[in-house]
């Protein structure tokens, strides 16, 4: 290039213009030096970024689904002590319901004994208020089926059943 040996055009390592092709040791040793900083940075970068990625992706993701986990759990425990507590609302009415039914069913059976003359209109006025109670309940969808036809009923109110069966006899 005009007549120079300047084919590189810049100043090499060895302080000389051109390729550089003949270096002083301590130029191998800088270029070396220097490749090797450029190396490590790229290196470094590189796995610094990778692992990042992996713990953050690895972490992340186990870290994000344990989270949902524990949101879950948590609605799906708040949701079952709502219910429970509905049911022991809704248990404890019906309880005192019960309660209240013993009472009146013991104090019509106690007129019934006391007053064994009175009995067999104590009994129709109950049938009558009875068979009206159900026809409007039933028209009303309120029940499907008269109390005493009820097999369920059988089995946990005998006393009243009883009690219903006799009134109807009688």
């Amino acid at each position: 290039m005009n007549g120079s040996n300047n084919a590189g055009g810049k100043i090499n390592l060895s302080g000389t213009y051109g390729l550089g092709l003949e270096m002083d040791p301590w130029a191998y040793e800088a270029r070396g030096r220097n490749r090797g900083i450029e190396i490590g940075r790229q290196e470094g970068y590189s796995n610094g970024y990778s692992s990042g990625i992996s713990v953050g992706n690895d972490e992340g993701l186990i870290n994000g689904i344990g989270i949902g986990a524990d949101i879950a759990w948590n609605e799906a425990n708040a949701i079952i002590d709502q219910l429970r507590t509905a049911f022991d609302n809704e248990r404890s009415d019906y309880n005192r319901v019960s309660v209240a039914l013993n009472a009146l069913r013991m104090t019509i059976e106690t007129l019934i004994k006391e007053n064994p003359k009175a009995a067999s209109h104590i009994r129709k006025v109950f049938v009558k208020n009875y068979n009206s109670k159900v026809l409007d309940s039933i028209r009303n969808h309120t029940i499907d089926m008269a109390p005493h036809m009820n097999p369920s009923f059988m089995d946990k109110s005998p006393k009243m059943q009883e009690f219903i069966l006799r009134s109807f006899r009688s």
